[in-house]
């Protein structure tokens, strides 16, 4: 078995997904705040994602890998990224510990910003990164 399978397996499931997930809530929710019967407001609860159930499994499977922090890793590549530069990032030299780095620090990103995840599904650096780890996982 090649080492980054459990998570290379997960390519074809996501290049099938009709769609990762939807946003629940929205702007409605601020304007009209729901009431119960007697009137009263009911707390609020914020936008977030519901995940596809196969986008679940890989999210929870990623959190198994227990990877250098994705500075630490790049650093040891000599490869400088920024946030915004993650996006534009060329991977095709870069190595497996790296590239498990990157997307275990998206999924963890998810816990700070909700839609993270399938933000880099939907601009296809996920599946990028995998298809890289794919081709270099012996």
């Amino acid at each position: 078995m090649k080492k980054y399978q459990d998570l290379t397996k997960f390519i074809a499931l996501l290049e099938n997904e009709q769609s990762y997930g939807e946003w629940i809530g929205n702007e409605e929710m601020l304007k009209e705040r729901p009431v119960d019967e007697n009137g009263k407001s009911l707390p609020y609860v914020a936008p977030y994602v519901r995940y596809s159930p196969v986008v679940s499994q890989f999210i929870s499977e990623v959190l198994h890998y227990q990877v250098p922090s994705s500075g630490d890793a790049a650093k040891e590549c000599a490869m400088e990224y920024t946030e915004y530069n993650l996006l534009h990032l060329d991977v095709s030299g870069a190595p497996a510990n790296l590239l498990v780095a990157f997307i275990r620090k998206i999924v963890r990103n998810e816990r700070y910003r909700d839609g993270v995840v399938l933000e880099y599904l939907q601009n296809g650096r996920i599946l990028t990164w995998l298809k890289r780890l794919k081709q270099i996982d012996v």
